[in-house]
């Protein structure tokens, strides 16, 4: 899970909740290999729904000009559907 492209002055960050929506599994606010991008490398151990939120760095930022990609992608090569549902934006 990644984001990428991020517009000037935009800062992720990346958390990812357990299937209770609740419990926090990882975090990460930096991608190391391509800053200021932010991953998460995950191995789900076992099939479920989990819930990914991306949100900027600073709470008080915002605005239509802060863009970015948000990239999730399997690693495995088990071609199975897997379902990726759009985020409530609150403004």
């Amino acid at each position: 899970m990644t984001t990428s492209n991020l517009a000037l002055g935009t800062d992720t960050t990346l958390t990812l909740y357990d299937s209770d929506g609740v419990t926090q599994l990882a975090y990460n606010d930096i991608d190391p290999l391509n800053p200021p991008a932010r991953r998460i490398d995950w191995t789900a151990p076992a099939s479920g729904t989990y819930f990914l939120k991306a949100t900027h760095f600073n709470p008080a930022a915002g605005g239509c000009d802060m863009t970015y990609e948000l990239v999730v992608a399997r690693t495995d090569l088990t071609p199975t559907p897997m379902p990726l549902y759009l985020p409530l934006m609150v403004k």
